[in-house]
């Protein structure tokens, strides 16, 4: 029987700060922003037990922990020492899918006469990442992905969880639908709502009805709760999934203008970076977390591959409308472009002209940028209240121009 191992990183970047910085064990850690506002990204373990979470206020998390150490984030550290670990999976099974910075699938179909026990094999990865890297992981081993990462997350920290093949649907029968990959708490809250509270009662219903609720993404869930999919681990892409912007304020924000101009900055910049990789999104994502610490977001599906932010501007602007922020305070904006593929991959556009038009403009943004900063150049949309900028440069037929 092949099988799948889920491994996951445990307070992946908390303990890349504490093994690159050479800290103890024992010390609470996190990362985080230094901002008055600044949020928990990452916590260790000995933080935890005080309380710490992710998500929580930096200031909330010092007074239940006055020990704490907060360091600020260092992705590109982060991605270093992720190429490490992922590197290592390699000399297991060809077949590696990296899922995200901290999570990597391994399917061993095909390597079942050279690795015979799943549970050794996973204790043999364990123990060489910690070895080469000193960073800690957990690991679940099941037939299908998403069981696999259900099991990484129960078996947190350190540990193995390994279920066979028919065992995971009564393992987790009476467990939260939220802890399937892919249901999140409000769409828990509509289950539980209807009287669907547990995974028995979801897999109870059949795959049209969950698609009436969650549309495609409803049968695909079924499916893999059925084990009737994911019995594969797709290849590596070559690409990011996605990519967002997120950022937390120092003060509430209830001026709608202003909210605008931040997203558009964030967009300016995921377009940038699609355009220098050479990649294109067809979704777009605005969310928003207000001063009550509640959230909300909304999304919109392009018919099209895009990597300009003009084409996907009054898409933007109607989501940001649809947030309804109007005098309610906002304390954190992210915007994240999903869906992405190489710009070779796209489908022939329309209005060429424009097209062809925006992409010499923004040929000479993208340079500017990556030579002076993100920040050293701003369109026209900008007021001025954001990050310190050289020059702005306004999306107009005649040029460039300097302010």
């Amino acid at each position: 029987m092949s099988w799948i191992i889920h491994i996951d990183m445990d307070s992946f970047y908390a303990t890349v700060e504490r093994v690159d910085r050479n800290l103890g064990k024992d010390m609470p850690i996190a990362v985080g922003g230094t901002k008055r506002r600044g949020i928990i990204l990452s916590a260790t373990y000995p933080a935890k037990t005080k309380g710490v979470k992710t998500g929580m206020l930096v200031s909330h998390a010092k007074r239940l922990c006055p020990e704490l150490q907060v360091f600020p984030p260092d992705f590109e550290k982060y991605e270093k020492y992720s190429d490490k670990f992922t590197k290592i999976l390699y000399k297991y099974s060809p077949h590696v899918f990296k899922y995200s910075i901290d999570e990597c699938f391994v399917d061993f179909r095909g390597c079942e006469r050279l690795w015979k026990n799943p549970l050794y094999v996973s204790s043999l990865i364990v123990s060489e990442i910690k070895e080469k890297t000193g960073l800690d992981s957990s690991i679940g081993i099941s037939s299908s992905m998403t069981y696999a990462k259900m099991l990484s997350k129960l078996a947190k920290p350190g540990g193995i969880l390994f279920l066979f093949s028919g065992e995971e649907i009564f393992f987790f029968a009476s467990f939260p639908i939220k802890t399937v990959p892919g249901i999140g708490k409000k769409i828990a809250n509509f289950f539980n709502s209807i009287d669907v509270k547990n995974i028995e009662q979801l897999i109870s219903m059949n795959s049209k009805s969950l698609e009436k609720y969650l549309g495609v993404n409803g049968g695909k869930i079924f499916n893999s709760l059925k084990n009737l999919s994911d019995n594969n681990v797709p290849q590596e892409l070559k690409f990011p999934r996605s990519m967002g912007r997120e950022e937390t304020f120092d003060r509430d924000i209830t001026d709608i203008m202003e909210f605008k101009e931040r997203a558009f900055f964030f967009l300016q910049l995921l377009c940038s970076k699609l355009r220098i990789k050479k990649l294109a999104a067809k979704k777009l994502t605005v969310k928003v977390g207000y001063s009550n610490f509640l959230s909300n977001y909304y999304t919109y599906n392009f018919k099209r591959f895009i990597n300009h932010e003009e084409l996907m501007k009054e898409k933007l602007f109607e989501l940001v409308k649809a947030l309804k922020i109007n005098g309610v305070g906002i304390r954190k904006i992210g915007v994240i472009v999903e869906d992405i593929y190489p710009v070779d991959t796209m489908p022939t556009l329309f209005e060429i002209n424009e097209i062809e038009r925006l992409k010499k403009l923004n040929k000479t943004v993208d340079k500017i940028r990556l030579k002076y900063g993100e920040c050293s150049v701003l369109k026209g949309e900008i007021r001025g209240n954001l990050p310190p900028k050289k020059f702005i440069l306004f999306p107009i037929r005649e040029g460039l121009r300097k302010n």
